[in-house]
């Protein structure tokens, strides 16, 4: 018989018969031959013929069906096994009473056990279902992980470890080979970059996972415990499922049809390595172990595995020795995923696109190149370098998915790739081995040789890399000198050194896989060739590879928009970046803010402008010199470190000079209201303890000071400097010397950079310290969340709102710290506003309260939006002037921030669209989780104005969030409220305890708010402002809010009132007309109307108070007070024995009221509407509450 065997159809089908062989439908069938072979016997299995749109289907189908479930196996071996990583922030040391050697070694024994097991495994596979095996194997570690939760001590941690290993080294081998099933060889990097993913995932969910469990606090598990339960539970349930839905090899599957089982076998024929064979061929086993290529991979495979190694065993350790908290290195971990991810995507894509292997790895190494080096090398103040480093390191483990598809495209004959798999698996090991060694105990913290181990390693690879290439080079020359035919070789069970069609893909060549096809065949066999030859050169299923990584950035960019990852981590980096920076200044004795505005003058070139003001500006080295100037003065009239100094001074920049004056001498100022006067003013003095106060020397000022000068000098003993111009000239002549260091010594951060007062609307005002280290922390960390820039790229910053309150005072200071230039205005004039914008030619400005709405109501001028205003920064923008504001006046961003100057709740929003209009905050889903337990809503009793309690057991009522109610802060220590200066009564009432459960204690706000499910927080009330009415809680922000929409109305301040035989209060809304709205009976019908169509009922207010002239408190502020101390006692309102008409004669308000609302028949005649009150209304309403009391 010929050596060559035909068809019947003609076509020579070769290869040489011999006794293992037999003759079946013309195909000669090798008695070991790989499986596909023995499926393939039946001549009809060779007519199939798909055209290139049906195979990119069919593989669209094989991905759908596998690639998500290996995945999961490989995303959940990664993530168990890196659990412990996370556990040894979370307590594991101290609850198994481990220490670090300790900790060490159990990293070691799970390679150990993992690298010990890859050879049984490997021959385990072959003669078992590989994917039943997998799935089993994922169920048994998915229990040991379970039970990791029970382990006490080291001994049952070396249990679990070494179990762990046993059934997880399993996973990589089966996967390689599951790849190579199915796939052709230029198909499987990006395939078995897919699967790799789950790396990158992994340390992304460890992270999020180990971050929320830190917030699990019970008695029966520690978080740790908990979490490894969990994930245990989740990895059986997956394992069962890869047990029944992951198929075997294409030949068993179930999921496709039979001629598409025939195709699936018949498309891998040019791999030349076989699908899958159940017989163990050591020949095979020491063919591989001859094989150059063996160890060059495997050599590559250990070097770059020592630094992967130890970077995945000590990244938590080395990112908490930077300074973070155990939570914070948890979220800090995440970025280490999505460079892997990334890395992973990229290198994965381009291997299988270009076939460049090699020089993928190359590239992938030199970052961990780069990031070795910044952590070994940088200084160790420089830890955002460092961090950086870390995360480039995570790229290299990016290189083994490469190192996977190596092997199952460069190794043919079944036994021969399961023992290479075996070999890389174990060299995996290996490195990871060695990697957590190089951390030796006697390095710590730095680590330096380390990380200098992760340089050298990854130079070393890249060396290797070279090799491997030339090595690849020259064995494809050799095999292309022999002359060889096409023949059954691709499913013979043939190695890749026996069969001489093979050819290697290159690290980084050229050689394609129609190279695999060069034979003395020429034509034979064409017809066949060719159609598999036009899907390679279309190579249609790589098209899936882009998709991928649009579909996962897509996803990347769904979650971030969802969830706000990314300005979550942004927020929480910038609050620990400026917490690491208070305490390197604490640690330098720089306790002080004048270092901080020092280091701004000297970074900043001497003739740039620091201050604009219409009496003067000031480059930032004469503003220096000015502070210093007064910093000597106030040393002449004997003020002494630590004390405060009264200032009484209006906007102007000798109120920041003498501010910075009196750092740099280690003092601070008491900033009062120059409007106070009487007891009020000396009630403000008194609390400083001040023994000195400077006075501004404008008229008015000067006079209220005059009306009281008896009772400051005489009673408290306070020598009072008017800083006129005779005085202003005499501190301008003395030298501007630095005041010496020693005075600024004593500082500490707890001390007042100001003493800022309370606007006093419902007492005398209360003293607050507006700490230096709280200034240090949050000006910094605002200024960058709402995009303001200091010097070169400078802002200016304009404020015409009171330097003495909170918001104007806290900037200032921000400006000054930041190099910022300020721009002051000396009060706020709607008129004045935007010309001093112009002139100043502002970028930001502040704003408090009812700001926006008196700009708003100005007329236009026509020049609107003539400005370079991008950014308007402050607190109170009421919601219905927010979006108005922004289109008339086209600023882009509104930062508004919700906060007290006393406060320790704070929330930003930096809004530049409608999903963040008109909040007060946003917190995404990080920051959500971050402060479940520290920001909680309480149930407020509306009767008396406070929280709930229980009768029976005291406890009040926690809310959720999206219902809202007053925002409590949950504190350990009281001490993190600053409290009020010298009163100790006024700060203990700030806090609540025994609320919940005994013990426990909460900060109270007076705030209630409420947060949606997107985690946006909503305003709805002041503590005491919101009321009861037809037992229904009426917000009165939010009433304010829908009315404030009316186009009739400017003004809406809505309070509760007390009406005699009724229980609640009604609602009163005083308004102010828009200019040219008439008071006409039909605008108080359509505002009704208005009113019942955008509330319910119930909240609609039945009061109106029409205001003739209405006026905001000094820090433009709405204030209730007096409209609520008035309620509806007509004397008051309209005059003793007046009535609505006389009142309206006279220019005072007049009431209205909606007399259908409380059950008295309407007295229009074209609808109902709100009329005028009259003190025969009131009677009525008198005498039936009367009668109420009287029954």
């Amino acid at each position: 018989m010929s050596d060559d065997v035909k068809s019947e159809k003609g076509h020579q089908i070769g290869g040489r018969i011999d006794s293992n062989s037999s003759i079946e439908a013309g195909i000669v069938i090798p008695k070991d031959g790989d499986a596909a072979l023995a499926f393939l016997r039946d001549e009809d299995n060779h007519t199939v013929s798909f055209t290139a749109d049906q195979e990119k289907a069919l593989v669209r189908k094989i991905d759908w069906r596998i690639m998500p479930l290996m995945w999961c196996c490989y995303f959940l071996q990664y993530l168990d096994k890196t659990l412990i990583n996370y556990a040894a922030v979370m307590g594991l040391y101290t609850d198994a009473h481990i220490d670090a050697a300790q900790f060490s070694t159990l990293a070691l024994l799970f390679y150990v056990t993992y690298l010990a097991l890859e050879f049984p495994h490997g021959f385990l596979m072959q003669k078992f279902p590989t994917a039943k095996y997998l799935g089993l194997m994922v169920t048994l570690w998915g229990l040991i992980v379970a039970v990791t939760s029970a382990a006490k001590n080291w001994s049952g941690l070396v249990a679990t470890r070494v179990l762990l290993g046993c059934f997880e080294s399993a996973v990589a081998p089966s996967l390689i080979l599951i790849t190579g099933m199915w796939y052709k060889r230029h198909e499987q990097p990006p395939r078995v970059g897919f699967w790799y993913l789950g790396t990158g995932t992994g340390t992304i969910v460890g992270s999020l996972i180990s971050f929320g469990f830190q917030h699990y606090h019970s008695p029966t598990f520690t978080s740790w415990q908990i979490m490894f339960l969990v994930v245990g539970l989740i990895t059986v349930t997956v394992g069962i499922i890869v047990m029944f839905l992951l198929p075997d090899n294409p030949m068993g599957s179930k999921f496709m049809t039979h001629d598409e089982k025939v195709f699936a076998i018949q498309r891998l024929r040019q791999n030349q390595t076989g699908i899958e064979n159940k017989h163990l061929k050591f020949g095979q086993v020491l063919e591989c172990f001859k094989d150059p290529q063996t160890w060059l991979l495997s050599l590559i495979t250990i070097a770059s595995n020592v630094p992967n190694g130890a970077v995945s065993s000590y990244q938590a350790t080395i990112i908490k020795q930077f300074g973070y908290t155990s939570q914070e290195t948890a979220l800090l971990q995440i970025p280490s995923g999505a460079v892997s991810i990334v890395s992973i995507l990229i290198a994965t894509w381009a291997a299988g696109r270009y076939n460049q292997r090699g020089l993928c790895i190359v590239l992938l190494l030199i970052p961990g190149i780069l990031g070795g080096s910044l952590m070994a090398f940088l200084p160790a103040d420089n830890k955002a370098g460092k961090l950086m480093g870390n995360y480039l390191t995570n790229c290299i483990g990016a290189s083994l998915p490469l190192m996977y598809s190596w092997v199952s495209a460069n190794f043919a004959g079944h036994t021969k790739k399961v023992t290479m798999n075996a070999i890389l698996l174990m060299s995996f090991c290996l490195g990871n081995i060695i990697g957590p060694l190089t951390f030796r105990k006697h390095d710590a913290p730095d680590y330096v040789p380390a990380k200098i181990t992760i340089i050298v390693c990854c130079a070393v690879a890249c060396v290797l890399a070279g090799v491997l290439r030339f090595y690849y080079v020259w064995e494809n020359k050799r095999r292309d000198k022999l002359e060889v035919d096409l023949g059954v070789d691709e499913f013979t069970d043939r190695t890749d050194g026996e069969n001489k069609a093979f050819r290697v893909l290159l690290p980084g060549g050229s050689a394609l896989i129609t190279t695999a096809f060069r034979s003395r065949s020429h034509g034979r066999d064409a017809g066949r060739r060719k159609e598999v030859e036009a899907v390679d050169i279309g190579r249609g299923s790589e098209g899936g590879v882009p998709v991928a990584v649009a579909g996962a950035t897509a996803a990347a960019a769904y979650l971030d928009a969802k969830f706000h990852i990314r300005k979550d981590l942004q927020t929480l980096y910038g609050l620990s970046h400026q917490k690491r920076f208070v305490a390197k200044e604490v640690a330098a004795n720089r306790s002080c803010l004048f270092y901080q505005f020092e280091a701004q003058v000297q970074r900043i070139p001497s003739d740039v402008e620091c201050l604009w003001s219409r009496t003067g500006c000031y480059t930032w080295s004469e503003t220096y010199d000015q502070a210093c100037r007064y910093g000597q003065f106030y040393l002449s009239q004997n003020v002494q470190p630590l004390e405060l100094v009264a200032t009484y001074l209006t906007n102007s920049p000798e109120f920041l000079f003498s501010q910075v004056g009196l750092w740099s001498i280690g003092c601070a100022p008491a900033m009062i209201n120059y409007h106070l006067t009487g007891d009020a003013l000396i009630h403000c003095v008194k609390l400083s303890g001040a023994k000195v106060m400077v006075v501004d020397w404008d008229e008015e000022v000067r006079a209220r000071i005059d009306e009281n000068r008896a009772r400051l000098e005489g009673e408290l003993g306070v020598k009072i400097i008017i800083l006129d111009e005779e005085m202003r000239a005499k501190i301008n002549a003395l030298p501007p010397t630095r005041p010496d260091d020693s005075l600024r010594k004593g500082m500490s951060i707890e001390f007042p950079m100001a003493l800022i007062y309370t606007s006093g609307s419902t007492g005398f005002p209360k003293a607050c310290a507006f700490t230096i280290g709280r200034a240090m922390e949050f000006g910094h960390s605002r200024i960058t969340s709402t995009t303001i820039q200091g010097w070169p790229n400078s802002d200016r910053y304009y404020n015409c709102m009171p330097m003495y309150h909170g918001t104007g005072g806290v900037a200032a200071v921000t400006a000054l710290i930041c190099g910022i230039t300020y721009c002051i205005g000396k009060k706020f004039s709607t008129s004045r506003f935007w010309e001093d914008i112009r002139d100043s030619n502002a970028t930001v400005f502040v704003y408090v309260g009812e700001t926006a709405r008196y700009l708003l109501a100005a007329p236009d001028t026509g020049r609107d939006k003539d400005h370079n205003v991008r950014v308007m920064f402050g607190n109170g923008m009421r919601p219905d002037v927010w979006h108005r504001f922004r289109k008339r006046f086209g600023i882009d961003t509104i930062a508004e921030f919700f906060n007290s100057t006393e406060g320790v709740f704070a929330l930003l929003n930096v809004s530049r669209g409608p999903f963040t209009d008109a909040i007060v905050g946003h917190h995404g889903g990080l920051l959500r989780a971050y402060l479940k337990d520290y920001y909680v809503a309480a149930e407020i009793d509306h009767e008396t104005g406070d929280l709930w309690r229980d009768p029976k057991t005291g406890f009040g009522r926690r809310n959720p969030l999206a219902k809202g109610g007053e925002i409590l802060v949950g504190v350990a220590d009281p001490n993190e409220f600053p409290g009020y200066w010298n009163n100790d009564g006024a700060t203990n009432s700030k806090f609540v305890r025994d609320l919940f459960k005994k013990g426990d204690m909460y900060y109270r706000t007076g705030d209630a708010l409420r947060m949606d499910k997107d985690g946006r927080w909503f305003f709805m009330d002041r503590l005491g402002d919101t009321y009861r009415w037809k037992s229904e809680n009426v917000a009165t922000a939010e009433v304010s809010e829908k009315l404030g929409h009316h186009p009739g109305l400017t003004e809406a301040i809505v309070y509760g009132v007390a009406v005699p035989g009724h229980d609640g209060k009604a609602g009163c809304a005083a308004i102010a007309l828009a200019a040219g709205q008439a008071p006409t009976p039909q605008f108080f019908r359509d505002l009704l109307k208005y009113s019942l169509e955008q509330l319910p009922k119930y909240a609609v207010p039945v009061f109106l108070r029409l205001q003739q002239e209405t006026t905001a408190m000094h820090n433009q502020k709405q204030n209730k007070v007096p409209l609520k101390k008035d309620g509806l006692d007509l004397d008051a309102i309209y005059g003793v024995g007046n009535d609505a008409t006389e009142a309206r004669e006279q220019g005072k308000d007049v009431m209205y009221w909606w007399p259908g609302a409380l059950g008295y028949p309407d007295s229009g005649t074209d609808g109902e509407g709100y009329v005028v009150f009259t003190r025969a209304d009131w009677e009525a309403i008198m005498s039936l509450g009367k009668e109420v009391a009287r029954l």
